[in-house]
């Protein structure tokens, strides 16, 4: 099923475009901080599961395509999270260095 960034976008992503090819692949990551309690992704989702929005995460910004992947990691684990979206850059990673944010989504390279 597909995420959509808008409840009723006015198109179905599936039937209505006809994919041509692959422009690119990135490996995406979703990172704590190194002193964070979770030491794996099950652990991460039991505890916003336990405390619904109490969890915050920073992206590159709305409609990003790190934002559109927290929305499948959302809905795929059933977890309520907090969006911190940011104008692209690495802010959102010196925030989760800096112990502003619980976690980030990021690109691998």
């Amino acid at each position: 099923m597909p995420i959509h960034l808008y409840a009723k976008p006015g198109y179905d992503a599936i039937a209505d475009f006809t994919p041509v090819g692959t422009i690119g692949v990135v490996p995406m990551v979703l990172i704590v901080a190194k002193d964070a309690p979770y030491t794996e992704l099950r652990s991460l989702a039991d505890a916003a599961r336990r405390q619904p929005n109490a969890l915050n995460y920073g992206s590159a910004g709305n409609g990003s395509p790190l934002h559109l992947a927290a929305g499948l990691f959302r809905q795929s684990a059933q977890v309520q999270i907090n969006h911190v979206p940011y104008t692209g850059g690495s802010a959102h990673t010196m925030d989760l260095t800096g112990g502003r944010l619980d976690m980030i989504l990021d690109t691998l390279s």
